[in-house]
């Protein structure tokens, strides 16, 4: 028998065993951060243009049409991730469901290309293709109250736009939760430095959609700049293909929402019988013995769920009921961000319109005033719309690394590792900060444009249309695009990180779907708004051009300080729930990090996730 100061296992059998294992961590966590940046890429690839594409020839879709588009697209690509995180969870698990969905996702994307199947950049379409074209009559300059349906191809357009998003839902619930599980093992550390990471992937997939295939889009053709991305993400199907091997893949662990309905019944039920019992005992004479009764001295159902527990009458175990009361505490944080993703969404629809409208060269000439005139040719480079967004990115790739290696390890050693609470708070202020920022500068554009009571029109070619710009370069919008990435660092790794933390085992799936469920509901509430602010900030003449045609009508500052109001109200609510619900601590993080790739351990003993 070995001694006690003699190893268990000998170092000969400990070396190989322990570095193979970390090196199938790392082949596991570098196969899915490569497929998130190739899934990312598709994505990207695919709405980061689509305001333009639709609202441009030949489909000439009004403004708030194609802004209201993307709002739907982004609102059922995150509302439906319930289904892939439920689907995960309940049947297929992580792994199978991530590829069932990606099948769907490509499915989808065939479509795109055939929405402008125009391969020669030097043909400009004046209708869309015939295949679709059966569809819609938007038409000219001045084109009133046109509904989404009525537009040109509306139904092709939303129904590969629903198919990818659909596809991209299931993918989404899934690939966060599936990439930690393979380091959840190393602790809370190493599962930060994942999230980060997968993070900074989401944005450099990001950074090439937008400053290569925006521009392809853009500036050459819709065709090969929606094809691009069809290689792309079969790219990343076949990279997560070839990390099967390797991957930590976690078995379905039966049907979640019937047992969260069933323990909701099971608590109504007890807690009626309890009642009933109550009512029974109110003409008892003794006080005190219904005050016993009634409160036991050793043992009270303390909330409502608490009564499905078998202790209390119930059938349930402790552990199965606190995890639904526990689903019940996220769901409140998550409902209090809602207006936060209102506000982030508005990157890629209201920002870009806003872009669109102001001068995209450098060195242009002044047009015409008068629509009848000639416009003029800018035939200086022009950068992309679509580039805008890059500042976000810019600014997420070069934040994201300085608050993993540099920020969070130095506020690790001296005991001040903000909570995920408070990392969200800070971003909501940055996304505050951000969109009045944005309606500041609409203020200046829409008095630029209308000075002294007359159209300055500065008229720019993009694609093929014609748009009115007022003389306001587009490096103006640096500021808010800025602001927005650093909120992101902020609030939205924090949130995508509590999703899982906080997560109970059994449910990581479907909550991470209801994640992503309340940002496409922050999405249909940027939606909502503008609808309801139609013919009042908003209106139809001129293909929703939002400098209007009468001065002062439009009023797009006034939409992003209003949003700023929305979201500051959000805060206040989130700070009060938080508070309330007691949630959102950080786990305590050690001095030591785990400064390596993800996966390396610290050499620290490992430490369980909080499963507060």
């Amino acid at each position: 028998m070995a001694s006690e100061t003699q190893p268990l296992i000998g170092t000969q059998s400990t070396s190989s065993p322990l570095t193979r294992s970390r090196f199938r961590t790392q082949l596991a966590c570098g196969a899915v951060l490569v497929t998130e940046i190739f899934e990312r890429i598709a994505m990207y690839g695919a709405i980061g243009n689509l305001v333009m594409f639709l609202n441009k020839t030949p489909y000439n879709w009004t403004s708030y049409n194609s802004v209201n588009a993307l709002f739907m697209f982004t609102a059922v690509t995150y509302m439906t991730a319930i289904i892939g995180g439920w689907i995960a969870d309940s049947y297929l698990g992580k792994c199978r469901t991530i590829l069932l969905f990606f099948l769907i996702y490509i499915g989808g994307y065939v479509f795109l290309p055939l929405l402008y199947p125009y391969p020669d950049p030097k043909f400009e379409p004046s209708q869309p293709p015939g295949w679709c074209a059966g569809s819609g009559n938007s038409s000219g300059w001045d084109t009133d109250h046109m509904d989404a349906w009525d537009e040109k191809c509306s139904w092709a357009v939303y129904l590969s736009l629903g198919i990818i998003a659909l596809g991209s839902a299931g993918v989404k619930a899934n690939f966060a939760p599936f990439g930690a599980d393979q380091v959840r093992q190393e602790g809370t550390i190493a599962m930060r430095v994942f999230f980060n990471w997968f993070y900074w992937c989401v944005n450099v997939g990001a950074l090439v959609a937008l400053g290569l295939l925006a521009y392809v889009q853009q500036e050459i053709s819709f065709f090969w700049g929606f094809l691009a991305p069809n290689v792309c993400l079969v790219i990343a199907v076949l990279v997560f293909t070839l990390g099967l091997p390797v991957y930590i893949k976690k078995p379905a662990g039966g049907s979640i929402i019937s047992n969260i309905v069933r323990i909701v019944y099971d608590a109504c039920r007890v807690r009626h019988q309890h009642w009933r019992r109550t009512v029974v005992t109110s003409d008892l004479d003794n006080a005190n013995d219904l005050e016993t009764l009634l409160n036991p001295i050793n043992d009270a159902p303390s909330t409502c769920l608490d009564h499905a527990k078998v202790r209390f009458g119930g059938s349930f175990h402790d552990n199965m009921v606190d995890d639904v009361k526990a689903l019940g505490k996220i769901l409140c944080v998550f409902a209090a961000m809602i207006p936060y993703w209102t506000v982030y969404f508005q990157m890629e629809t209201t920002f870009l319109i806003q872009g669109l409208h102001m001068r995209l060269d450098f060195n242009g000439t002044q047009g015409h005033r008068n629509i009848t005139d000639e416009h003029p040719v800018i035939t200086e480079f022009k950068m992309a719309v679509a580039w805008l967004s890059l500042f976000d990115v810019f600014f997420l790739i070069f934040l994201i690394p300085l608050f993993d290696r540099l920020i969070y390890p130095r506020l690790d050693r001296v005991g001040l590792t903000p909570s995920l609470r408070t990392r969200i708070a800070v971003g909501m202020v940055f996304s505050i900060a951000s969109v009045c920022t944005a309606g500041s500068i609409e203020r200046y554009r829409l008095d630029t444009y209308w000075r002294n009571g007359t159209e300055n029109i500065y008229w720019q070619k993009i694609g093929g249309t014609f748009y009115r710009a007022a003389d306001v370069s587009i490096l103006y919008q640096i500021p808010q695009y800025a602001l927005i990435g650093i909120s992101e660092v902020f609030a939205s790794i924090a949130g995508l990180e509590l999703a899982y933390v906080h997560a109970p085992r059994s449910m990581q799936g479907l909550i991470m779907g209801l994640f992503w469920l309340c940002q496409g509901v922050g999405s249909l509430v940027g939606t909502a708004t503008m609808v309801s602010f139609r013919g009042l900030w908003f209106f139809d003449w001129d293909h929703g051009d939002i400098n209007c045609r009468v001065t002062c009508e439009c009023h797009l500052d006034y939409y992003f300080f209003f949003l700023g109001g929305l979201q500051l109200v959000g805060l206040v609510l989130f700070v009060i729930i938080v508070k309330v619900l007691d949630i959102g601590r950080a786990s305590p993080y050690s001095s030591q990090r785990a400064s390596l790739p993800p996966g390396r351990s610290t050499g620290r003993r490992r430490v369980e996730v909080s499963q507060q």
